[in-house]
């Protein structure tokens, strides 16, 4: 009777082991399982953070860029024109001194 005894506690302790053990395995799957889906949504939050990052920069500079070909564009305009002005003063002074010197005048004066 000792034995059937025995025998019983042993079959009930391995049961109890077993299902502990299993709670324990079914434990860390749940475990693993949260880790892996909170190591994905971090990873998916990097991705996404550093996206709109990406394109905030190129809009940025996009717009740094553009800014920066309309004061190119606007400095050589007004070089443009400043040296188009420059030419038509020199075309007119030549000008005035041709009719000058076919005019006969002998004094020439030119501005400072």
């Amino acid at each position: 009777m000792k034995k059937k005894a025995f025998e019983e506690e042993v079959h009930k302790r391995r049961d109890v082991l077993e299902t502990e053990v299993q709670s324990q395995r079914a434990q860390w799957q749940r475990e693993q399982q949260e880790h892996e889906s909170a190591v994905k949504e971090r990873d998916t939050r990097l991705k996404e953070d550093r996206e709109r990052d990406e394109e905030e920069y190129k809009y940025r500079l996009g717009v740094e860029r553009r800014k920066e070909a309309d004061e190119f564009a606007a400095k050589r305009q007004q070089r443009e024109k400043e040296l188009a002005d420059q030419r038509a003063a020199i075309v007119s002074r030549e000008k005035e001194i041709e009719e000058m010197v076919s005019g006969g005048v002998k004094r020439v004066t030119l501005p400072h």
